[in-house]
């Protein structure tokens, strides 16, 4: 019974201390929260860790402090260069260089499916050990890097884009709005020249419209 009036009492005091840190960040950051009353649906020591994690990384970020990766991850000398690794060695030693930055919890990713793990190797040696990276630490946070945003792959970017966010979206069957990746007049669409974002629009949704009675036909 006492171990059951502790807990609770325990359980009190967090929320109220949450209450205060919400109040905290919503006046020093701006932050908004949607019920600054006592919640049932996260336990007051989760809220209460996620709140004092996000007082650390704003305590930090305001810092500005930065350090190179390569100081970073503790200076390592045994990562000799790409061009003294034998062809056959390439993976496994990319596959150690990977590991060894995770374990300082950093991520390197790469979207082109060109990039091959050699180019990935020299590239971490040779520039990525050089950035000046955000010298912040805080529990389960992982710093990520993404190849492309150093070198992109501009026939990959532009055939993604052309594929996945112009033509599959005027192929499938819900209506067809979003146009971040068209320009916004002189469209052309077949023999239809030249054409508005909106009258692109109608032009595809009707084939949509079209392509919907046929199916109902059958």
């Amino acid at each position: 019974m006492c171990n059951s009036n502790e807990n609770a009492g325990k359980e009190e005091e967090l929320r109220l201390e949450n209450d205060f840190l919400k109040m905290k960040l919503m006046l020093e950051q701006g932050a908004q929260f949607g019920n600054m009353g006592t919640s049932d649906e996260c336990p007051a020591e989760i809220e209460n860790q996620f709140l004092r994690n996000i007082i650390e990384f704003e305590r930090q970020f305001a810092e500005q402090k930065t350090i190179k990766v390569f100081d970073k991850i503790g200076r390592p000398t045994h990562f000799r260069s790409v061009n003294d690794i034998p062809e056959g060695k390439i993976d496994e030693a990319w596959r150690q260089l990977d590991e060894y930055l995770n374990s300082y919890s950093i991520d390197l990713a790469v979207c082109s499916p060109n990039i091959s793990n050699k180019e990935l190797y020299r590239f971490t040696v040779e520039e990525l050990f050089e950035y000046e990276m955000d010298d912040m630490d805080m529990p389960g946070m992982t710093h990520c890097f993404t190849y492309d945003e150093f070198h992109p792959d501009h026939e990959f970017d532009n055939t993604n884009v052309a594929v996945n966010d112009c033509i599959a979206p005027m192929l499938v069957k819900k209506p067809f709005e979003w146009m971040h990746h068209f320009r916004r007049d002189g469209l052309r669409l077949n023999d239809h020249f030249p054409l508005t974002e909106d009258e692109f629009k109608l032009l595809v949704n009707r084939f949509h419209d079209a392509m919907k009675i046929s199916s109902c036909v059958k």
